[in-house]
């Protein structure tokens, strides 16, 4: 996320889910990535709403759908409307999965 110009919400981050800041409305996004890519991510509550996406990790999943989700969230702020470098998530994540 930090490759895509994101920053993470916790300073302790947690080992089965990441929380992202956004910089366009999470729940637009969040919606967005369910109805055009099928991800499903969530998005924030209370005073969080709409500043923030979780991304969930607990149970099994591999490089790949990690990398599946990254592409997702790179595409998902592209369409709508910022500005982020497509692929550069991805170049990070494969470069720390190697």
């Amino acid at each position: 996320m930090e490759a895509l110009g994101l920053k993470l919400f916790s300073k302790s981050p947690s080992p089965s889910m990441t929380t992202v800041e956004s910089p366009v409305d999470s729940e637009k996004l969040t919606k967005h990535l369910f109805s055009k890519y099928g991800i499903k991510l969530v998005g924030g509550q209370d005073a969080a709403k709409g500043k923030i996406f979780r991304i969930a990790h607990l149970g099994y999943f591999d490089d790949f759908d990690m990398l599946v989700v990254i592409g997702a969230v790179e595409r998902g702020l592209h369409d709508l409307g910022w500005k982020v470098e497509l692929g550069a998530g991805l170049a990070a994540a494969q470069r720390a999965f190697a």
